[in-house]
C-alpha cells in the first residue's frame, strides 16, 4: 500500500513509502502528485517545458 506521499516542489522531489520500501524520485519542474489507492499508482504532473526548435 502506498503511504506518506510527499511532494516537494521546491526540491523537485517526490517521495512515498510502499510496504518496506521508501521511494524517492527526482522530477524536474514537479507541480503536483496524487495517489490512486484503488490501483496503487502514483500520478505526477510537471510544468511543461518549451518546445525547442530543430
Amino acid at each position: 500500500m502506498i503511504e506518506n506521499l510527499i511532494c516537494s516542489k521546491e526540491n523537485d522531489l517526490l517521495q512515498w513509502a510502499c510496504s518496506e520500501s521508501n521511494i524517492l524520485v527526482n522530477m524536474p519542474f514537479l507541480d503536483y502528485a496524487m495517489v490512486d489507492s484503488t490501483r496503487q499508482l502514483v500520478f505526477a504532473l510537471s510544468e511543461p517545458k518549451p518546445v525547442q526548435p530543430f
